[in-house]
């Protein structure tokens, strides 16, 4: 066997190691020949440097595969394989096997350590009890340090990129969410380098980490820049742990890597928006300075400098002091008087032309000034002084306006929902009106994009319309669609998009205002329905007022009794027609309304019973209940048992439930008329009579067509009934 392909010392280690072991312990090649061994190996398999190792075993594929899979781990991989004794028969033993060192792909060894199955309880009693001490002291955490395979399994399903790497910069584990991010498959990078994903100028940064770590120090969390496998470098930010042995010597180094990039373009954008509105008032020819809770100036802008010019030192001076340099008696103590009642009030001051003479030029100044109290960084209250001359107002109208415009423009209107969005559809900017309206908060709807929160259904059209402003061929649109709310509901909105460009017109982000007109749409669809109830109501009391006018004509003696009996049935439906469409009740009696709807469609031979307790309903029920009692009646006049004299029995009474609140019991009998058979066409009047007061009060309702006539149950439960008024 040639050796020459082991370093010398890793023999050597492992012949001084291996001296002292009970155990029957091998140093194995890659090619799977043995490197070394001790006496208790040599004793135990009469093997010598040189054989292989599978050559001993009744399975020598088992022990060549064994042999490879402990070249892939650190950590000792256990398993219980045959060897030939001397004598020639098969002997168990318990084999720990893990890779010992690995510098190039020609360079390694497998440690092997062996003790026989039966023996091992004897000799060995004492050390397995201690490790299965160990282990079940220490658990998974000790295997996931050990076995990097076994980490990978428990990480990946992580979002952000974790993996180890060996001190010597080798990737000995790599989960899902780091072949997201850089583009690498396990396969591809286990096993190599990994400063290819550390560009050049980073590299030293991250040799100091490695020292740190080596030191024994445990370095913080670091923002820094990472490389994909196309070449595109990404804002990370990463966690550098230590991984020790049982020793507690650091063997490896694991990484969790999360991708920054849309935080560093918040952060970038933040600072450019102060950058640039510090920059204005900076510029700007009005002074700004700030007195905090202590009456101490901290913070004056360029534009006032030259105010304080004569006082030194400036910051941190006791603005009474400051002020008593600048103006003299009594208009030091006045504008003193000023600052410190808005500092405890909150109440601002606004001076619009103040001239005086100062103390320290003896020169003629006059000033437009105004203070006001804000929240200071340390959260206490401070007064915040604009001012400027009146030869410049003008020019600092000028910037205030366009300071306004650009940085407050968006949002001023809290009444609707705002949001910038990117090109690429992620939030730039989003106002709470707009999280109140999707029923998100603002983390939640950063978590999403602004399609994701629009129904299914609308979203083609939303696309097409972002397409064409994109394009041009829209200057601006509007929309209405569903956005579908945390909670599962829908709300129905009108959004009015916009593009913002460059000055050389490249598309920077569009420009969402958001309306909620949910009710506005309900008020459409009820108009509708009242529209459509409207049509089908004026064919029913054509039909009423016929059935109305043949029955009259049947019985009545003569012309002036077939007049005042119909003119008072026309009455009474004229009455029904008023309960009906009649907006804006207090509330209404349920024996009126029963009464009211039902009154002009019996005569002397048709009978009505109503009864039922003294009970005031709001305007909703009562409008509700009076649709389905028209269509009851109009279909009782038609087919039913007033078409024949017969009678119909309304009852009404409230049944406990167990609760506070008692449900309200509601029927509707019909008896002595002709057969009743099932009608086989669902008609708008059965859609009133079922579906519509099921759905206004959240009501149960059942229509029975029973031979002997039709009966209607309602059960209204008693947390609908709990506002009615009850007698």
């Amino acid at each position: 066997m040639n050796t020459s392909r082991h370093r010398p010392e890793l023999v050597g280690d492992f012949d001084a190691l291996a001296a002292s072991d009970p155990r029957a312990c091998l140093l194995i090649g890659f090619d799977g020949c043995i490197v070394g061994l001790n006496a208790v190996a040599r004793r135990a398999l009469g093997l010598t440097v040189g054989d292989k190792l599978a050559g001993a075993s009744p399975a020598p594929d088992e022990v060549d595969a064994y042999l490879k899979l402990c070249a892939r781990s650190r950590g000792p991989v256990p398993r219980q394989l045959e060897f030939l004794s001397n004598a020639g028969s098969p002997v168990s033993w318990l084999c720990h096997g893990g890779l010992a060192t690995r510098r190039d792909a020609g360079t390694g060894a497998v440690v092997l350590r062996m003790q026989n199955a039966e023996a091992g309880k004897s000799i060995f009693g004492e050390l397995s009890s201690r490790i299965d001490a160990l282990n079940a002291e220490l658990g998974w955490r000790v295997r996931a340090e050990r076995d990097a395979g076994h980490l990978a399994a428990i990480v990946s399903s992580s979002t952000d990129a974790i993996f180890s790497k060996t001190l010597d910069e080798v990737v000995t584990s790599w989960n899902e969410g780091a072949e997201r991010m850089f583009g690498f498959a396990a396969s591809d990078i286990v096993g190599e380098s990994a400063l290819q994903l550390i560009p050049e100028e980073k590299r030293a940064e991250e040799q100091a980490l490695m020292a740190q770590l080596e030191a024994g120090e445990n370095p913080p969390p670091t923002d820094t820049v990472r490389c994909t496998r196309d070449g595109r470098l990404i804002d990370v930010s990463v966690t550098t742990s230590p991984i020790r042995d049982g020793a507690g010597d650091v063997v490896g180094v694991s990484k969790i890597v999360r991708d920054i990039s849309a935080r560093k373009r918040d952060e970038d954008a933040l600072r450019a928006a102060h950058a640039t509105f510090r920059q204005l008032v900076e510029n700007s020819p009005f002074g700004v300075y700030a007195v905090d809770a202590d009456f101490r100036l901290v913070q004056v802008s360029k534009g006032a400098q030259k105010v304080f010019e004569n006082v030194r030192p400036l910051i941190g001076r006791d603005f009474a002091d400051v002020l008593r340099v600048i103006w003299p008696e009594p208009s030091a103590s006045e504008f003193l008087g000023r600052f410190r009642h808005t500092l405890e009030t909150g109440e601002p001051y606004r001076e619009p032309s103040t001239v005086a003479i100062r103390h320290d030029t003896r020169q003629v100044e006059t000033y437009d000034w105004q203070i006001e109290r804000i929240v200071m960084p340390d959260g206490r209250y401070g007064v915040v002084c604009h001012f400027y001359d009146l030869s410049e107002r003008q020019r600092f109208e000028a910037a205030l306006r366009e300071s306004e415009k650009r940085f407050r423009g968006t949002f001023e209107n809290v009444s609707v929902g705002i949001a910038h969005v990117g090109v690429d559809g992620e939030w730039l900017e989003v106002n709470e009106r707009l999280c109140e309206i999707a029923g998100l908060t603002n983390d939640d709807m950063r978590r999403r994009t602004l399609e994701s929160i629009i129904h299914p259904d609308d979203r083609a059209l939303a696309r097409e319309r972002l397409a064409g402003l994109l394009a041009g061929d829209l200057a601006s649109f509007q929309i209405e669609q569903r956005y579908c709310r945390a909670d599962g509901t829908l709300v129905w909105v009108d959004d009015s998009v916009d593009l913002q460009r460059d000055d050389q017109g490249n598309p920077l982000y569009f420009i969402h205002v958001i309306r909620d007109i949910t009710q506005q749409v309900a008020a459409l669809d009820h108009q509708k329905f009242l529209m459509r109830e409207l049509s089908h109501r004026s064919k029913n009391q054509l039909a009423v007022v016929q059935a109305i006018a043949t029955q009259t004509a049947r019985n009545a003696a003569s012309v002036d009794e077939f007049r005042n009996v119909f003119a008072r049935r026309m009455r009474g439906l004229s009455v029904s027609v008023d309960l009906l469409v009649k907006g804006g009740w207090a509330g209404v009696s349920l024996s009126e309304l029963v009464r009211g709807q039902l009154e002009a469609f019996f005569d002397k031979n048709n009978r009505l019973t109503s009864e039922g307790p003294d009970v005031t309903v709001d305007t909703g029920a009562a409008e509700a209940l009076g649709l389905a009692l028209h269509e009851l009646a109009t279909n009782c006049v038609k087919y039913g048992a007033w078409s024949a004299g017969g009678s119909v029995t309304v009852q009404w009474d409230f049944e406990a439930t167990g609760t506070d609140q008692a449900d309200l019991h509601l029927s509707w009998v019909e008896r002595g008329g002709p057969r009743v058979d099932e009608p086989e066409r669902r008609g708008f009047g059965r859609t009133v009579i079922e579906d519509m007061v099921a759905q206004r009060l959240d009501a149960e309702v059942a229509l029975t067509y029973a031979q002997m006539g039709v009966e209607w149950r309602l059960r209204v439960p008693g947390s609908r009934c709990a506002s009615w008024k009850r007698g």
